[in-house]
C-alpha cells in the first residue's frame, strides 16, 4: 500500500519598508515608532525606533499598508502618514514629514523689592533661530503677557518701555 502526505506550505513574499522621519525642513526626528497596519488583515507591526539620521525599517508581508505614528519624543506632529504598497523582494522607501506644534509662553513683570505685579510694560519677543519672527506685548494687571501661538524654540524677550518710576535691573533680555 502507498500513502501519501499531504503537507501544506504557505509562502508568504516579504518587501522592506524604509522609512524616513523628518521635520518638514529636512531634520531628522530620531526616536519615533511607527506602526504599518495591513489595510486588508488589520495585523500591525511596529517598527524599531528611528535613528539618529531618523531612518527606521520594517520587513513585512507583501500588502497595502497604513503608517502610523505611535510615539514620537519631541514636540512635533505627524504632518501626514502615508498609505504604502509593500512588493515582494522589493525595499521602498518613504518619508513622513512633522511639524512643529505651537506652544506657548508666559512672561511675568514684577518689582524686584515688593514682588507686586507691573502693569503696562511693553515686551518685545523674537525667535533666536529666526530674528525675522517676532512678536510684542503689554504686561496685564497681573504683569504677565501670554504669548501663544509660538512655533517651538529658544526665544528672547526684552522690555522696550517700562513704567514711570521703574528702571530694568539686569539684563534686558
Amino acid at each position: 500500500m502507498l500513502r501519501i502526505k499531504l503537507i501544506s506550505i504557505t509562502y508568504t513574499s516579504q518587501g522592506d519598508l524604509v522609512v524616513k522621519t523628518q521635520l518638514q525642513d529636512g531634520t531628522p526626528v530620531s526616536g519615533v515608532v511607527l506602526m504599518a497596519v495591513n489595510q486588508k488583515t488589520n495585523e500591525s507591526y511596529t517598527a524599531p525606533a528611528s535613528d539618529d539620521k531618523g531612518w527606521t525599517k520594517l520587513t513585512l508581508p507583501t500588502g497595502r499598508y497604513q503608517l502610523k505614528v505611535i510615539f514620537h519624543p519631541d514636540s512635533s506632529e505627524p504632518q501626514w502618514a502615508p498609505t504604502v504598497t509593500v512588493s515582494a523582494n522589493q525595499s521602498l522607501t518613504t518619508t513622513v514629514d512633522f511639524g512643529k506644534t505651537k506652544g506657548e509662553m508666559m512672561t511675568t513683570v514684577t518689582d524686584q523689592t515688593t514682588g507686586d505685579p507691573l502693569v503696562g510694560v511693553q515686551l518685545h519677543l523674537q525667535s533666536i533661530k529666526d530674528a525675522t519672527y517676532q512678536k510684542t506685548g503689554t504686561t496685564d494687571n497681573h504683569g504677565q503677557v501670554n504669548w501663544t501661538s509660538l512655533p517651538t524654540g529658544d526665544y528672547r524677550v526684552s522690555v522696550t518701555k517700562m513704567i514711570p518710576h521703574y528702571s530694568v535691573v539686569g539684563a534686558n533680555d
